[in-house]
């Protein structure tokens, strides 16, 4: 008895062991192919899945003053798709799938994309890590909530029953609202003075501020953003009004 219950423990032992030499054996693998990812320098990778067998081609484009350049076509396979490249500063990309001319556009950086693609290009949506992904997240979300509000005027003052009042009310809870929007822009570059993105805010603003305004904005960027050519090119832009209004 006591024979058989010491081969019954030798057998666990043999399983434990071999069972452990699985898993080190497994850990290693996943270390090699997550040291095998290892993303070089400036470059990006983003990862694409979605829910839908009807998707089967993808195009990556990058969006280069309101045009887009066609980069590449990648085959989804298995609802996936991968795509790599190098962004030594953060660009605008765009993406379409199939015979559709309908873009989804992103923001590409050094640093691991996370996409999901809907069929209905408008509900995809990207993720990453990265302060600049974090930054231009937060002023996306705010800049919806913006257009909701205005949308919601739109509709509040649409109707039969408020056409008389829609030139004055309306006027002036539009100009509010607008003034609400520049109050939140001023304040977001001030306080994300040294992000990469804020030239794309800057750009996306311009007309709504003052050359006096747009030179405080420029003056409270860091000295590595207003390095940057894009802040060169707004600079130069700044100072060639600044001389008209002398």
């Amino acid at each position: 008895m006591k024979n058989k219950a010491f081969q019954i423990l030798c057998i666990f032992c043999i399983i434990l062991s071999l069972s452990n030499c699985s898993k080190e054996k497994n850990q290693n693998i996943i270390h090699v192919n997550k040291n095998a990812e290892t993303l070089l320098e400036n470059e990006f990778i983003i990862r694409g899945t979605t829910f839908s067998n009807n998707l089967n081609n993808a195009y990556i484009y990058k969006v280069e003053s309101d045009t887009l350049s066609l980069l590449d076509t990648i085959v989804i396979k298995e609802k996936a798709f991968t795509y790599k490249g190098i962004a030594k500063q953060p660009e605008f990309y765009a993406i379409k799938v199939d015979a559709s001319d309908i873009n989804y556009k992103f923001l590409v950086d050094a640093s691991e994309i996370n996409m999901f693609l809907n069929t209905n290009l408008f509900l995809s949506s990207t993720s990453s890590n990265s302060e600049v992904q974090k930054v231009y997240a937060s002023y996306r979300t705010a800049m919806d909530a913006f257009y909701y509000k205005e949308r919601e005027l739109f509709l509040k003052y649409k109707s039969p029953q408020t056409a008389s009042k829609r030139t004055s009310i309306f006027n002036v809870d539009l100009e509010n609202l607008q003034a609400e929007k520049i109050a939140f822009v001023k304040q977001f570059i001030e306080t994300n003075y040294d992000s990469e993105f804020i030239p794309f805010v800057l750009k996306e603003n311009y007309h709504s501020f003052s050359p006096e305004s747009l030179r405080k904005l420029h003056d409270t960027l860091s000295k590595n953003i207003q390095k940057l050519p894009s802040v060169k090119l707004l600079n130069e832009r700044i100072l060639k009004q600044e001389k008209q209004d002398l």
